[in-house]
């Protein structure tokens, strides 16, 4: 998914909603809906907020910074964490941070300059070494 249009698109046929029926929820016409998916117009940012607490995502997501729908942190416990955009509450879910790190089409950044392939396997190679480490360690005492 490339584009803004492609996402909401996306996420409209995931929730087995028509056209007619999203413009509906957001209060826009079937029309301002189309235009979003064929890309001749995108929804204002007022839009946007609206349609990511709708299908509950972040407005990175639709707007192509991320490909991960919600936002997330790595808690304490080394668990990557989900916020849930319209609860407040955060739920944890579990996550392979190498496979994460090798993903090839996630946008991964470190202080704001993306990570190269070559960057992630030697920090996927490095967590990896860390937690090995920490293993043995935890496995002494």
């Amino acid at each position: 998914m490339n584009t803004v249009g492609d996402r909401i698109k996306l996420l409209r046929n995931s929730k087995n909603l028509t056209q007619e029926g999203l413009s509906q929820m957001l209060g826009v016409t079937k029309q301002a809906i189309s235009g979003w998916e064929r890309n001749v117009a995108s929804p204002d940012y007022k839009q946007l907020c609206h349609i990511a607490d709708l299908f509950n995502v972040s407005v990175d997501y639709l707007l192509t910074r991320t490909d991960f729908p919600s936002p997330f942190y790595l808690s304490s416990n080394g668990e990557l964490s989900i916020f849930p955009l319209n609860t407040g509450l955060v739920e944890t879910s579990s996550f392979d941070l190498n496979g994460l790190l090798l993903t090839p089409n996630a946008k991964l950044h470190l202080g704001g300059n993306p990570l190269s392939m070559k960057d992630r396997q030697m920090v996927a190679e490095l967590v990896s070494t860390i937690f090995g480490r920490f293993q043995e360690v935890q496995q002494k005492s």
